[in-house]
């Protein structure tokens, strides 16, 4: 038997009764050092003040953070050494949560109903196991990765009996010092041995980081059709096939992945992204309500995730018009309101809600209420124009452009560009913001028809002077070349010239045909659709 006696305890339970129950085992087996604590937000307090070598904590604590959201937390704010011991406790046997637990990796857990000798034989087991791999473990606290393998090393080749444990590590450790190809050799060493599948998903990751997607993929589809609780393999999986542009496959992927362990924030919202631009919106509500709800007093909260889970409800509703539609526009704004704390925090997410409230109220017919909600967001991203994110730019443009509003649009463009000119220290996000903005083509267009030497056309155009006209909008389309509009103006004063004159000349039509070219198909829903399509039939008549 270990001794526990200078060993400091913290029990985290929601129920007094099973905290003392707890308190006996351990005074049953010499400790003294015990802290109690009822919730896990009293527990990640305890944990910034106190250095425990042993935490005891129950899955479910009722309201607030949960056993595996304090574990997570602990983990990334470092307030939970790796020479110490967490034990996850639950009363719950299903899949999802054992799945879950699993992922998280506690060094064990128990399940309701335990005696003491159960804990006894637990906790015996895991002091032994920490004083083996003490040394590893400090390096590790201290972050010290070098010294950490070289732990590895020595355990290794002293035979200790967590001598697999330590080879696996410094494998990790390998890839995060980038030394892949020591992690892979390390990993192939194991499996000329043993085909070990945490071996093989090593591989995999180390051909995944080289780049080598196709035999990634290979190696991880092997491991899932070996065993469909292999999570690490499934994310691994669905990265590779969005890298690839297969996103079908790879929303397939993660939705297998969620069916084994739906409890994961970050596996729900890469299915809800997937999901969204596979314009499957039934799937990404639910995966997006999901990541909202699991990541809820945990590391994983973020009001992105509800601005994302609103974009989807906001397209829901735009595009049905059923009663499901409308409730997802009420279930929109009911987030909104929800969330505004946290939402407003951020220029952006706050900029994104006014966004998505206008643009849901929209669809409402609540016209002044949108263009309230509408121009306070066009307000306050002209006073956060250091703060904008490419996503934020890019959505308001949108959205300004839907309501018709380009002259406002184009005003968010030009305060930008002005700022990424006079902003050197943030230019390069600001140009992102720019180059997302140049995406809508509605604006791109409307910056277009402003240019100079194609106002100029328009007007030689309409008083008959054809020559200079063409002269015009050929210096127009020099510096905005694949302009539909530029083309079309300069299209339709070619076979004017032709038409008016009665006779067909081959430059005029090879310079139609190159700007035919340019312009490419056009969308029957763009408004200059209909222009295209009766210049596209003079130019075939004059070109028979």
């Amino acid at each position: 038997m270990n001794s526990f006696k200078d060993k400091k305890v913290l029990v985290v339970d929601d129920f007094p009764e099973f905290r003392m129950t707890i308190r006996q085992m351990l005074l049953a087996l010499k400790v003294h050092d015990i802290s109690m604590a009822n919730t896990g937000e009293d527990a990640l307090i305890s944990c910034k003040s106190h250095v425990y070598d042993i935490i005891l904590c129950d899955y479910n604590l009722g309201k607030g953070k949960d056993g595996q959201q304090l574990l997570e937390e602990l983990r990334a704010l470092k307030r939970l050494k790796n020479t110490a011991i967490f034990i996850m406790i639950t009363a719950e046997t299903t899949v999802h949560m054992v799945m879950g637990a699993v992922e998280n990796r506690p060094d064990a857990y128990l399940t309701k109903p335990f005696n003491s000798g159960d804990l006894q034989r637990r906790l015996d087991a895991l002091v032994v196991f920490k004083a083996e791999i003490y040394e590893l473990n400090s390096a590790l606290d201290q972050e010290d990765l070098v010294l950490a393998a070289q732990v590895c090393d020595q355990l290794v080749k002293g035979q200790s009996p967590y001598a697999s444990y330590a080879t696996r590590l410094k494998a990790e450790i390998l890839i995060k010092l980038n030394q892949l190809e020591d992690a892979k050799t390390l990993y192939q060493l194991v499996l000329k041995q043993r085909s070990q599948p945490w071996a093989r998903l090593g591989v995999a990751k180390v051909l995944f980081l080289q780049q080598q997607y196709i035999e990634s993929a290979q190696i991880l589809r092997d491991l899932i059709f070996e065993n469909q609780n292999n999570l690490e393999a499934y994310d691994l999986l669905a990265e590779i096939l969005m890298l690839e542009g297969q996103t079908l496959e790879a929303q397939n992927i993660l939705a297998k992945a969620v069916k084994q362990s739906s409890k994961s924030p970050s596996r729900q919202q890469n299915l809800g992204r997937v999901a969204y631009i596979n314009k499957d919106l039934n799937t990404s509500i639910r995966a997006y309500r999901n990541t909202v709800e699991l990541s809820q007093n945990g590391i994983h909260e973020d009001p992105e995730n509800v601005i994302d889970y609103v974009r989807v409800l906001e397209e829901k509703a735009t595009k049905d018009t059923s009663l499901n539609g409308k409730k997802a526009a009420i279930e929109g704004l009911r987030l909104l309101d929800e969330h505004k704390k946290t939402i407003r925090a951020n220029p952006n997410t706050e900029i994104q809600s006014k966004i998505l409230e206008a643009r849901i109220y929209k669809i409402q017919n609540k016209t002044s209420l949108a263009e309230k909600q509408l121009a306070d967001a066009q307000s306050l991203s002209l006073t956060q124009l250091e703060s904008i994110t490419p996503k934020t730019a890019q959505f308001l443009v949108d959205t300004l452009c839907s309501f018709k509003e380009l002259d406002d649009a184009l005003d968010i463009y030009n305060a930008l560009a002005s700022q990424q000119s006079a902003n050197a220290l943030n230019s390069g996000v600001l140009q992102e913001c720019l180059d997302a903005i140049n995406q809508n083509l509605e604006l791109h267009e409307f910056r277009a028809s402003l240019n100079p030497d194609n106002q100029k056309g328009v007007s030689f155009y309409k008083e008959g002077q054809l020559d200079k006209a063409i002269e015009a909008f050929q210096k127009a389309s020099q510096t905005t070349a694949d302009s539909l509009t530029i083309n079309l103006n300069l299209i339709q004063s070619l076979l004017k010239t032709m038409q008016k004159s009665g006779t067909t000349e081959d430059s005029l039509l090879n310079e139609s045909k190159a700007c035919f070219e340019r312009i490419g198909d056009v969308d029957e829903k763009n408004e200059r659709f209909t222009k295209y399509q009766e210049l596209k039939r003079i130019y075939n008549q004059l070109s028979a």
